[in-house]
Order: structure tokens, then sequence, then C-alpha cells
């Protein structure tokens, strides 16, 4: 179900390279499998945050010029605060807290 958005993202992202900067507006990290989301596939939050670190990698944007918000604390909040191990994986990125 899932292989036709990829697609469509995909071929997206080629058509409209290069892109000047990338602006992340949180909820990278779906969680534990606790709460709503039992229907999470990978529930292991490093692996969650390695896929999202590939996703956003595959823009070609440069780490310096991606601009990270913290998403809502459903998606942040639990042992540790799980978009934080996005961040580290895309050093040098810009991360903002909104409250």
């Amino acid at each position: 179900m899932q292989k036709p958005f990829w697609n469509w993202f995909s071929t997206t992202l080629e058509k409209y390279k290069p892109f000047d900067g990338l602006l992340g507006l949180g909820d990278y990290v779906d969680g534990e499998g606790k709460k709503g989301t039992l229907d999470t596939a990978i529930t292991d939050i490093r692996k969650q945050a390695e896929a999202a670190a590939a996703v956003l990698t595959s823009t070609g944007v440069p780490n310096k010029r991606m601009f990270l918000v913290r998403g809502t604390p459903f998606h942040t909040a639990g042992a540790t605060e799980y978009e934080d191990i996005l961040a580290d994986l895309l050093p040098n990125c810009l991360r903002k807290n909104v409250q």
C-alpha cells in the first residue's frame, strides 16, 4: 500500500531537485507501539528515526540547511525524546522546540 506513495515521493523529489533547504515540521517518529500507534509496523524508535533520516537525506539538502521542529508530545514524549534521536543522526541540522 505504501509503495505507490513512495514512488510518487521519490519521483517528485527528482523532478524538483535541487532544493535550497528543508523545513521539517515534526512527528518523524511514531513511538513504541503504545497509545494509538499499535498499527506501527516498526516499533523500535531508533529504526523509525533511521528511516526518517533516510527520507530527509533523500532530498539532497545538506544537514546544515535542514530546520527541524519537534513534533507533538504524542510523538516525542516517552522513555526518551524520540526526535532527538533523529536530530543526532543528522549532525549540524537546526532544531527547535515549539511550545
